[in-house]
């Protein structure tokens, strides 16, 4: 909803090359080596930001202003009403092995 009162539906960014691409990282639980091997990839994306917020993350990545999010720690708390609306604004969450995220993924 706008500040004016329409309506507006969120979509998700659309398709861009990992160079011109920008997200979000969360570092802080992320164990190793999936640390290290994040850090050694960051430099192939445009920008990474960490608001350390997982709801404003997910207002962005659903409203198209970020083509990622990468966390660890998923509670469903933190996450589940992020995942679903970024899947109604068309897009895709997995686990890094591929795997669909599921609340009971802590």
């Amino acid at each position: 909803r706008h500040a004016h009162g329409s309506l507006e539906k969120v979509h998700v960014a659309a398709p861009a090359p990992i160079s011109e691409m920008t997200g979000s990282v969360s570092w802080q639980y992320m164990p190793e080596p999936e640390r290290s091997r994040l850090a050694r990839n960051q430099t192939k994306i445009l920008s990474q930001f960490a608001y350390r917020c997982a709801a404003h993350e997910y207002r962005l990545l659903a409203s198209g202003h970020a083509h990622f999010v990468v966390y660890n720690k998923l509670m469903p708390w933190d996450h589940l009403a992020g995942v679903l609306i970024h899947a109604e604004a068309g897009g895709h969450a997995a686990r890094f092995d591929g795997s669909a995220y599921l609340p009971s993924h802590l």
